[in-house]
């Protein structure tokens, strides 16, 4: 295990008669799994450097949390694919290794333990196992054609399972992120050890406080007042504002960005009076994929506390179930809370969701954009204001609401929802 601090080799023996700390530099070291730990001080350095890119953006408690989830499971899963890669070898040679890995596969794709990758993987060794199983009834088939009854029979119950092996893939591939994956850690847990990691290693520089802990007081000059953006970013969470703010994506692209619930409170009053005057406005909700999240167009677009009775173009840039639908490594929540909401959303937001949008709600499904880097939440951002510039051409973004009509309300709002994620 390697020392942070000087990149010294310490094995179990050193770390025992150096008491924990490192043989060359005598720096304590915080996770040793031989004590229990579920992983050593590197892997949380390199976490912290991975949602940080290299310690240059600031990153919410909540996204280290979802970096250390990802990296946990992706280590934990390392050992199901030798046993995957077990099973099928098997399988070329006794039929008991297409039985095991067909009764495991259905089991581990129906539960929460693992996400859409892992998931993946499984229906595809069903696909691999059915087409196995055909071949393996035309080969016997072959081999017992001097027996025609037992010939047909081997032949068809081999085609007849493969296909339905295959089927079963297949259905499965498609409904990846309808399944609910299961935390393999606790919030809890991060802070745990984020106060371990801190009393050893000093602050983790880029962490940001909780939003609603700041106590930063800031004074809006004059003269600032009588300018207006041209674009602002409005987040259904305050932890995003905040992640946003910190990160300077407001002034490196003359952006405001606030919260739907009023943050940053020294200026949110000021900063939307500020945005009400400019008639070329353009506003970008960013949200989590949860009832209340894809519902926050619908708030912006008629609530005369934001942007009603306005001539305001409003992009959706996500995060909407399309795009978890669409994506290929995105972790599912589930809660009945969530599934509760889900029948609460304004009849317009439900007509405005696919048939398959509003069932994976409707199930209790939901994904936080915490739940990305803030490296990937800048780029989406980014590219839905470039994306944004020219609506109505090759650009990703699908209006929804063009003719001013949203929701019967005397709103002239014309609403664009991005059609990827990024």
């Amino acid at each position: 295990m390697k020392c942070i601090r000087c990149d010294t080799d310490n094995n179990l023996k050193d770390r025992t008669a150096s008491q924990g700390r490192c043989k060359n530099c005598n720096h304590p070291f915080v996770f040793d799994p031989k004590a229990g730990s579920r992983f050593t001080d590197g892997f949380f350095n390199n976490a912290l450097k991975a949602i940080s890119a290299e310690n240059t953006l600031y990153f919410t408690p909540k996204q280290l949390f979802y970096a250390l989830e990802r990296r946990l499971v992706k280590k934990s899963t390392a050992s199901t694919g030798g046993f995957l890669a077990f099973c099928i070898i098997l399988s070329f040679f006794w039929g008991i290794g297409i039985i095991i890995f067909i009764m495991v596969a259905v089991v581990e794709i129906l539960s929460g333990k693992h996400g859409p990758q892992t998931r993946k993987f499984y229906a595809r060794g069903l696909q691999v196992c059915g087409g196995l199983l055909a071949l393996g009834g035309i080969f016997f088939a072959i081999l017992l054609s001097e027996i025609p009854s037992v010939a047909a029979f081997i032949f068809l119950v081999g085609i007849g399972a493969g296909m339905l092996l295959f089927y079963l893939g297949k259905n499965h591939l498609q409904r990846l992120f309808y399944i609910p994956q299961s935390l393999y850690i606790r919030p809890s847990e991060t802070q745990r050890w984020v106060n371990s990691w801190t009393q050893v290693n000093g602050a983790i520089a880029k962490m940001l406080p909780p939003a609603n802990q700041e106590t930063i007081s800031v004074t809006v000059n004059r003269d600032v007042t009588a300018y207006s953006f041209d674009r602002v970013v409005v987040c259904d969470s305050d932890s995003i504002a905040q992640m946003l703010i910190a990160n300077n994506f407001h002034f490196e692209n003359n952006c405001a960005v606030l919260s739907i619930a009023g943050y940053p409170q020294s200026i949110f009053s000021t900063v939307l009076e500020m945005l009400r005057r400019n008639q070329s406005l353009k506003v970008y909700a960013l949200h989590d994929a949860t009832p209340e999240g894809v519902s926050l167009r619908h708030r912006l677009g008629s609530s005369p506390d934001w942007f009603a009775n306005s001539n305001v173009a409003i992009y959706d840039l996500g995060l909407l179930p399309r795009h978890v639908l669409k994506s290929k490594n995105i972790s599912v929540s589930n809660s009945k809370e969530s599934a509760q909401a889900c029948q609460q959303m304004p009849d317009s937001v439900r007509q405005s969701l696919a048939k398959d949008e509003l069932e994976w709600l409707e199930a209790g499904n939901y994904v936080e954009l915490e739940f990305f880097t803030p490296q990937r939440l800048l780029q989406v951002l980014t590219q839905g204001i470039g994306r944004s510039r020219e609506p109505g051409k090759d650009d990703g973004m699908i209006s929804i609401y063009g003719d001013g009509d949203y929701d019967n309300t005397s709103t002239s709002a014309i609403i664009f929802a991005s059609d990827s994620f990024g």
